[in-house]
């Protein structure tokens, strides 16, 4: 287990110590991470690594979260876990992240070189949800049943309209005149 970390870091003096930190952020701080949730109720937890890399501090560990979705089948709560490795690498503006070839993945520190526990990760956690939350095919919790809107009564026939039946009337009324 490492050390735990505070809100705000200065990843350059972290690479120095050579340690491993502990994160803990409840998912209600990640306000747009919160948007996407059905429900922000947990943590966001991440064992994380700071070195010197080349001109730039890389920060690289593993992240857990377990995000409350909606099943997009089903409209029922869903559970996603999310168990996965991260390695960023942080720059200072714009144009070095564009610098940065694209297998690295960027993030901007502030002015002081600081950057906010939250900033660091919400992307990589946002990253991380499926285009549609659905259940897992054969989870017996998503059963979608066939639909059925009821049946008519006997002795009613179903008329079949042609689709051009009134451009047909028009036509023949614009002839006539």
């Amino acid at each position: 287990m490492g050390k735990p970390i505070t809100s705000q870091i200065q990843p350059e003096l972290l690479a120095r110590e050579n340690t491993v930190y502990s994160v803990r952020v409840p998912l209600v701080q990640f306000k747009r991470l919160a948007e996407l949730l059905n429900d922000t109720q947990g943590d966001f937890t991440a064992e994380c690594r700071f070195a010197a890399w080349d001109a730039h501090t890389k920060v690289y560990g593993q992240l857990q979260a377990e995000l409350g979705l909606l099943c997009q089948r089903c409209l029922q709560p869903m559970t996603l876990n999310v168990d996965k490795p991260f390695s960023l690498i942080c720059v200072e503006s714009e144009e070095k992240a564009e610098a940065l070839s694209d297998e690295l993945d960027p993030v901007l520190l502030d002015e002081d070189r600081k950057i906010q526990i939250v900033d660091l990760f919400e992307d990589e956690i946002i990253l991380q949800l499926p285009d549609v939350a659905r259940h897992e095919e054969g989870d017996e919790r998503c059963q979608v049943g066939k639909m059925e809107f009821g049946k008519l009564p006997e002795g009613i026939k179903e008329e079949k309209r042609k689709p051009f039946e009134a451009l047909e009337a028009l036509k023949k009324d614009l002839k006539l005149k």
